[in-house]
């Protein structure tokens, strides 16, 4: 059921308009009239109360209300009506990165790393709660630049899950989830590799090939990359989780090394040598280089 503008949602929320549709339902820019707030009312299509979404939906309400942090949307409500669930949260101004880029074009080094950097820190927020929460679904379409340089946020919760709770559930965007994520067994580096394939659209403006072998950073920027930044994108998009960064944190910490390399320019400041922990196995090979999934795999991403 599709509310129109004025519909009244469980006698509080007033529909303006349809700003997003997937295949669990619908988002709704609407009024609180009790706090005259704009939301964001998201609401679970009755047909699939039946199948997965259901806990999904569910999920995103239980953490959302668990969670404060400036870079993640606070929850008002979650609640049920005869058409199906329904959540209503604040609603983010701006503009996803895969719009700005779509717009714009893709992004310079700097500002990839200042994206970047906003993200791991959510994310070391997220994994540094008493129940870690993985997101499991980083990529520039869930990534809302705020008006005026105010920040970014990390939206649509969901299909995060704590990491009690995702164990045999495989979910995510195909291109930005790891194969172990896949296969149902994601963990925090799993979010760090959807970072480091984000981080990658948004210098090249397409992510990599997902079957066979595709072009490394280096190659797809023809070389127009500095190499600490290439470095951090590779690490990230590592195929083995033992040899990406290990938590957010060190992601955070080489990114904010080479920023300030960035800034100071090669002349004043050697580059940012990374620590030997910090080191991928096969760094010539490292990247959203060589991901081939299964003939099974593959069939089931294309059944569900």
């Amino acid at each position: 059921m599709l509310h129109f503008r004025g519909t009244l949602v469980h006698q509080r929320y007033e529909v303006e308009g349809q700003i997003g549709a997937g295949a669990s339902g619908c988002v709704y820019r609407a009024i609180d009239k009790q706090t005259s707030e704009t939301v964001a009312l998201k609401h679970l299509k009755q047909d699939d109360k039946e199948v997965d979404h259901e806990k999904k939906f569910l999920q995103e309400s239980h953490l959302l209300q668990e969670l404060t942090h400036p870079g993640i949307p606070r929850m008002v409500e979650a609640f049920t009506e005869p058409d199906g669930f329904y959540v209503a949260m604040e609603f983010i101004e701006g503009t996803s990165l895969d719009n700005v880029v779509r717009q714009e074009g893709t992004f310079n080094p700097a500002r990839v790393l200042a994206c970047a950097g906003q993200i791991c820190d959510i994310l070391t927020y997220l994994h540094g709660q008493p129940q870690p929460v993985l997101h499991r679904d980083i990529k520039p379409q869930n990534i809302i630049q705020r008006p005026d340089g105010q920040g970014i946020v990390l939206v649509d919760f969901g299909i995060a899950r704590s990491m009690s709770a995702h164990r045999h559930s495989a979910a995510g965007t195909l291109g930005y989830a790891p194969l172990e994520q896949i296969q149902g067994r994601a963990e925090r580096r799993s979010d760090l590799y959807a970072l480091g394939i984000t981080m990658y659209y948004l210098l090249v403006g397409n992510t990599p090939q997902l079957f066979g072998s595709t072009p490394s950073l280096e190659t797809a920027m023809r070389g127009r990359i500095q190499p600490e930044v290439a470095f951090i994108v590779n690490m990230a998009c590592q195929q083995q989780p033992t040899q990406r960064y290990q938590s957010a944190e060190r992601m955070a910490t080489a990114i904010r090394r080479a920023q300030k390399t960035l800034e100071s320019g090669p002349a004043e400041a050697p580059a940012a040598v990374p620590t030997s922990e910090e080191k991928p196995a096969e760094p010539a090979k490292a990247g959203c280089l060589h991901l081939i999934l299964p003939p099974l795999l593959l069939l089931y991403w294309l059944h569900h």
